[in-house]
């Protein structure tokens, strides 16, 4: 009896487990979640992330070049977190995602691999060399293309997951790409799914930069945006088409009108990326004079700015962390001049602290007589950040300011450079007062019928440095990429990356840009304390074990000896 009633529990119990397996498959199969219990939701994705994929109508080719044995260890990561990312993706997918890893030109001669390498730089991949150690002590050049060919339609895309920040360490900069894989994965498939491009404008009238000195922004831009170039002349609503505006270096006073129809372009929700100096130098006039004079810049939009938030100074900014320019110092045997570089303190270069989506990830950024911001005003609805400063030890030179190569001689000790860190890019968001608030409402020529006095929440930048976004043009008329130099051959790419970053963020309704401010922990071993304990911990993990399976075997040795003993 007693036998028939435990088997009777056992099929009762095997029957009972069997039953709730199939229950919880068919909740499973009915209710779909996913339970990620990281403390950063390194697992989870968006609804951006969500409603891109939801929004496929086909099938997804993903091509990852990072894969292969020789990859370096950080670089192995970098490949794990990027296919598990993937494998995401797949699940809230609306179609298929065929994906695959792959190293470029495996086995293949080298005047086979450079091929192949070009051909991949030619569609927009990057790629970097590197070193790996040797077990004999040697150490082997690798090339790596930390980069991904996204297709979809009859439409493809190059993403580079691998970013470079000023100051950091390569474990930092690899989770800094870790904590980016989605946004550039996302960004890439809204790209890939935009039939019509948002529209932006650079404005003109105000004797702004020539559209020679544009042309690398504009190609940037077109990538993802359809750019115009355009006056105002006074007409109200002429800009409302524009889902962004770049005002790019003017040196003519705005007029009350073009005033008027900026500022109510701004209160029905219109984004502004304002690029303003606050003094005017010529530097082109030092070729042929021993010096010039840097003049305070007047171009009537004081007022306007400071109802907004910020006030733009007339002064220059200097720092010893600058770029270089190109002096020509003596000439060869042949007559050839001898260029010698020397540092600008009037080129001082702009950090940031990587603490918002415009400024997380970019690489250093040249300035080019650049002034300092400062924020204003006690609106509580107008949310500030600083995105782009200066290092401590700055100088800060009043205009009229007289200037001259004499500056290469100067020290740059303590008692002189003495300022902290000067902000010369500012964030504004949220709702804005106009700065025709409570002024008579009439301009000549200007329908001024359908005034508003407050915003709607909106987006501005100011940036105190006219010149951030330029780029140089050859005798020829050829233009070079912004912010390079032809002189030394230097390419400073974060200019590029923040202009992306800032019109990207001024049009994102989607909360795209936000993906840019996932942060992981980066969860490092101390390598110091790793290596003097080395010994231990091998005994550590190889000994724990063996104790627990034995204790384990001991255990289940007693527990038959004493269930048997007892009959």
């Amino acid at each position: 009896m007693q036998s028939n009633s435990k088997k009777n529990k056992l099929i009762l119990g095997i029957t009972t487990l069997l039953i709730s397996l199939i229950i919880i498959n068919l909740v499973g199969n009915a209710w779909f979640f996913r339970l990620d219990l990281t403390a950063e939701k390194r697992f989870s994705l968006t609804k951006t992330t969500k409603t891109a994929l939801k929004n496929l109508t086909d099938d997804i080719y993903i091509t990852v070049y990072l894969d292969g044995d020789e990859i370096p260890t950080g670089f192995k990561r970098l490949r794990k977190a990027i296919y598990e990312m993937i494998r995401e993706y797949e699940i809230y997918a609306n179609t298929e995602i065929i994906f695959s890893f792959e190293t470029p030109a495996r086995d293949a001669k080298q005047e086979t691999k450079e091929k192949v390498y070009k051909e991949l730089i030619a569609q927009g991949l990057k790629y970097y060399t590197v070193f790996e150690n040797l077990p004999d002590g040697t150490r082997k050049q690798v090339v790596l293309f930390p980069s991904a060919k996204i297709s979809y339609g009859n439409k493809s895309v190059a993403v580079n997951f691998l970013k470079s920040s000023p100051g950091a360490d390569a474990d930092q900069n690899l989770n800094f790409s870790i904590e980016n894989i989605e946004y550039e994965l996302t960004a890439a498939i809204q790209k890939l799914q935009t039939t019509e491009k948002p529209k932006i404008a650079f404005i003109r009238g105000h004797a702004e930069l020539h559209e020679y000195y544009l042309e690398s922004a504009k190609r940037l831009l077109e990538e993802q945006f359809e750019v115009f170039r355009g006056t105002i002349e006074g007409k109200t609503g002429v800009l409302n088409q524009f889902k962004a505006i770049i005002i790019s270096k003017p040196l003519k006073p705005f007029s009350e009108a073009d005033k008027y129809v900026i500022d109510q372009y701004i209160m029905q929700g219109g984004n502004v990326l304002w690029l303003i100096d606050g003094a005017n130098t010529d530097m082109d006039s030092l070729q042929h004079a021993p010096f010039t004079v840097s003049m305070p810049l007047d171009l009537n939009l004081s007022d306007q700015l400071f109802k907004y938030g910020v006030r733009i100074n007339s002064n220059l900014l200097q720092h010893a962390q600058c770029a270089q320019i190109g002096l020509n110092t003596s000439q060869d045997q042949f007559g050839k001049p001898e260029i010698a570089f020397f540092p600008w303190y009037y080129y001082p270069l702009l950090f940031s602290n990587n603490n918002h989506p415009v400024n997380r990830y970019i690489e250093t950024i040249k300035s080019n007589f650049v002034s300092n911001i400062d924020t204003v005003g006690n609106n509580a609805k107008i949310q500030k950040t600083i995105l782009l400063a200066t290092l401590n030890n700055t100088r800060i030179a009043s205009v009229p300011e007289k200037i001259s190569f004499d500056l290469i001689d100067m020290k740059t000790t303590a008692d002189v450079f003495n300022k902290p860190a000067q902000p010369v890019a500012v964030l504004l968001e949220g709702e804005f007062e106009s700065v025709f608030k409570n002024r008579a409402r009439y301009l000549p020529g200007v329908d001024m019928m359908a005034h508003l006095d407050k915003s709607l929440p909106t987006k501005q930048i100011v940036v105190a440095d006219g010149d951030l976004i330029k780029n140089e043009v050859l005798a020829s008329g050829k233009p070079l990429p912004m912010a390079f130099d032809p002189i030394s051959g230097v390419e400073f790419k974060g200019n590029s990356e923040f202009l992306l970053n800032a019109i990207n963020y001024l049009t994102d309704n989607s909360g795209l840009m936000a993906l840019k401010s996932r942060q992981l922990k980066l969860r490092l071993l101390e390598k110091e304390h790793l290596y003097e304990y080395r010994n231990q911990w091998q005994w550590f993990n190889t000994g724990i074990p063996l104790v627990i399976v034995l204790l384990a075997s001991l255990l289940y040795v007693f527990y038959r000896k004493k269930k048997y003993t007892n009959f």
